[in-house]
Formats: structure tokens, C-alpha cells, sequence
């Protein structure tokens, strides 16, 4: 899965946008996790679960 964050300055809001696909087969998810910084006691265990996920 490749990741990258973000943030917008002077608003308090980050992110990670993560991408995964598979080209034998052309397909791909995407997931996005926002939060505002004031909120986030540990960001890396902030997630966004995708439907269907087994891991």
C-alpha cells in the first residue's frame, strides 16, 4: 500500500491518502483518514476500514 500524508496549514486538519492495485487485474482501493489535530492522542492508529475487509 503506498501512503502519503498531508496537512492543511493554518486549519489543524491532517490526513493519509493510501492507494493499493493490482494491475493483472486492474483494480485498486483507495482510503482516507482525516483528523483534526487538536483531537488525535495517537494518529498512526487512526484508520478508515474498507467494506469487506478481512485484514
Amino acid at each position: 500500500m503506498k501512503t502519503q500524508s498531508f496537512a492543511i496549514p493554518g486549519v489543524g486538519i491532517n490526513g493519509i491518502f493510501a492507494t493499493q492495485g493490482d494491475i493483472s487485474t486492474l483494480t485498486g482501493k483507495c482510503r482516507i483518514a482525516l483528523w483534526y489535530a487538536a483531537c488525535a492522542v495517537r494518529p498512526e492508529a487512526i484508520g478508515v476500514g474498507l467494506a469487506n475487509q478481512t485484514a
